[in-house]
């Protein structure tokens, strides 16, 4: 198994990296409680700079260590070959192109969590019925539960082998 070389920086409260492909976290609020991370990406395809930008902020606090923000569908389907992300948040309506159809192109090779956050949840439903939608405008703990709810369906349909 090979493992991507990544950059690894200390988290809050940590002391010193683990050398390995994965670092541990020391908490503060207790002795000693280590928690293995491993390097994930995110992709964001947002037309709208100041939306993109609160997204990647909490993407960063959800321990996303890279992030690439893209405002176009082809850019998006370019971005997601070069480096495939782990999650996706997406826009439905973008300057050029759409949401869903780069989230169908890059699906369509490999399985990648998303959720789209966007003005047009019924439009988004409309294509992908069971999409995970948050309607804009958007608050900081609704997105991340969405997150976190697209994670938890992308495990456990990875567990049953879908």
């Amino acid at each position: 198994v090979l493992f991507p070389l990544i950059r690894l920086k200390p988290a809050k409260g940590l002391s010193r990296p683990f050398v390995g492909h994965v670092w541990v976290r020391w908490r503060l609020e207790s002795n000693f409680c280590p928690v293995e991370t491993m390097a994930m990406h995110a992709l964001i395809i947002e037309d709208q700079f100041v939306l993109a930008s609160l997204i990647e902020d909490e993407l960063r606090e959800l321990d996303y260590t890279t992030v690439a923000t893209v405002d176009t569908e082809g850019a998006a389907v370019v971005s997601a070959t070069a480096h495939c992300p782990d999650l996706i948040v997406a826009d439905e309506r973008l300057a050029d192109g759409s949401g869903v159809a780069a989230i169908r192109a890059i699906c369509a090779e490999r399985h990648v969590p998303f959720v789209f956050v966007t003005s047009y949840v019924e439009e988004v439903r409309r294509h992908l019925p069971d999409a995970v939608a948050v309607p804009k405008p958007f608050s900081a703990p609704v997105l991340r539960e969405a997150i976190g709810r697209t994670i938890a369906i992308s495990q456990s349909q990875q567990s049953a082998g879908g």
